[in-house]
């Protein structure tokens, strides 16, 4: 099966024919790596506790709400035009209205999402410097070891660890924390 019915078809059909099934398929991907778990928008700024609403032009342009308005504009304007037999003016009228309608609501539902991120899961290793931790696997003198940080809300973290005094420091032992190394490791310093 081809798309034979798009040699017949006048500009105007092929072009709302184009944005219907391009916005779809694009959607749908876009819906399937959401579901499996793929990175759809790159790298995600941890840091929630900024200003939120200084970008917020910004969620009306993103590629979920364009591709919400491609999707929807081509579906409506082909109704319209094939459909209804509205005019080319009329039909591209409510085409656009309905794609702005559709990036309205696809802004809407990201940012309702967005706000169910609690801040237990944003977490920053600078948060934990000061705080006391628990070694959870040896850290040798001129290695890394695990600890058991405890953040407030209840949250405890693993993670990487290595000697600030550069000592042996045995399992079980309460230690703080110094410094942060890298993006997965602190330097403490037995108490």
């Amino acid at each position: 099966m081809g798309l034979e019915f798009l040699t017949n078809a006048d500009s105007v059909t092929k072009v709302f024919w184009v944005c219907a099934l391009g916005g779809t398929v694009f959607f749908t991907v876009r819906l399937i790596l959401m579901i499996v778990g793929g990175d759809m928008d790159g790298d995600v700024d941890g840091d929630m506790d900024g200003d939120t609403h200084s970008d917020a032009a910004f969620e009306w342009i993103s590629i979920n709400t364009l591709t919400a308005f491609i999707m929807m504009f081509g579906w409506v304007g082909l109704t319209a035009y094939k459909q209804f037999e509205l005019s080319v003016v009329q039909s591209f009228g409510l085409a656009f209205a309905a794609g702005l309608m559709s990036m309205w609501i696809t802004a809407m539902l990201f940012r309702m999402a967005g706000k169910l991120v609690s801040k237990g899961a944003v977490f920053k290793i600078s948060d934990t410097v000061g705080l006391n931790a628990s070694v959870y696997q040896r850290i040798p003198a001129e290695g890394r070891g695990k600890v058991n940080v405890s953040l407030p809300g209840g949250i405890l973290k693993e993670l990487e660890a290595m000697s600030e005094d550069k000592i042996d420091i045995e399992s079980f032992k309460t230690v703080k924390v110094v410094q942060v190394v890298d993006d997965r490791t602190i330097s403490v310093r037995q108490i």
